[in-house]
């Protein structure tokens, strides 16, 4: 009865992390799935494993405070390779700036935030300014990009075509079935990467966030963010405290104990980094800054 209802509690979280993380194409598992994976043979399990294991590591989170006036946020550093599956913390930060007012947060696959970032702040540095909604779809389209690119590699070039050909030229020169079967695996590709951004512009602070196909979500009414497998322990202990009228100093307690939190989720790393975001710039909080916080929260 209980390995049952195990199985069940199982079934039941996977297929609610894929649906979250919108993949689409294994939303369908069954408990047979579970229970016999072999019917799926070894790439089904290999494809399983390594896409639970990217969206279930970390967690970023980002807080408004003081109805806008500045924005903090927070990560841990767990680092995961997605098959054979291994976690570490890393001594890179999860937190990249953009700019003097602007910061992205990602989890997910560890290697695919690099490839699309560095394009996205070399073009935010040829702006004179942007707005954090601006810089977000900077952000989007390298995604975007990058996510093209991907599904390029991965099922035209061995083709020997490009992305374009395929889609210009060969949907009407191959048989219907075989175009629909390679645009689905395209549709379907998930680079496995979430991103927060979040920043103060000539408005106010604002978070955004940026997901899998190249989908933006402004949280600005909301008030704060939350991505990683410790995603739900964060923001079910953010949500009955939070007010967008707290103050700077308890948003960055809140911020922590949220953290702390997640911690209780499998894959979220110790290590802590902070920051905050003000009209002032981006200050980011130092190790000990952190500590003196946990010591304070502990009481």
């Amino acid at each position: 009865m209980t390995e049952n209802h195990n199985i069940l509690c199982l079934h039941r979280l996977i297929t609610s992390l894929l649906s979250i993380y919108r993949r689409k194409d294994l939303t369908n598992i069954t408990l047979s799935d579970i229970l016999s994976p072999e019917r799926q043979g070894l790439k089904y399990q290999q494809n399983l494993i390594s896409i639970l294991w990217s969206v279930w590591m970390t967690v970023c989170i980002a807080l408004t405070f003081e109805e806008g006036a500045g924005v903090v946020v927070a990560s841990d550093r767990m680092t995961t390779s997605n098959y054979p599956p291994i976690e570490f913390e890393h001594k890179r930060k999860k937190i990249r700036k953009l700019n003097d007012h602007c910061a992205v947060l990602s989890s997910g696959d560890a290697l695919a935030p690099k490839e699309i970032l560095e394009p996205a702040k070399y073009n935010i540095s040829q702006r004179t300014s942007s707005s954090i909604q601006e810089i977000t779809d900077i952000v989007k389209e390298e995604y975007v990009n990058y996510r093209c690119k991907f599904a390029e590699d991965l099922y035209l070039k061995p083709r020997g075509i490009t992305f374009k050909e395929f889609y210009n030229v060969y949907v009407n020169k191959w048989p219907t079935g075989m175009v629909g079967n390679i645009d689905q695996m395209i549709q379907k590709e998930d680079v496995g990467v979430r991103f927060i951004v979040a920043g103060h512009d000539s408005d106010k602070a604002h978070i955004y966030g940026l997901f899998d196909p190249g989908v933006s979500v402004c949280w600005d009414d909301l008030g704060y963010a939350a991505v990683g497998i410790g995603e739900i322990h964060a923001a079910s202990f953010i949500t009955p405290k939070y007010s967008q009228d707290i103050s700077m100093s308890d948003a960055k307690k809140l911020i922590l104990k949220a953290k702390r939190a997640s911690e209780m989720a499998p894959g979220v790393g110790r290590k802590t980094d902070m920051a905050i975001i003000t009209s002032k710039g981006f200050t980011e909080l130092s190790d000990n800054d952190i500590k003196k916080l946990d010591a304070e929260i502990k009481k």
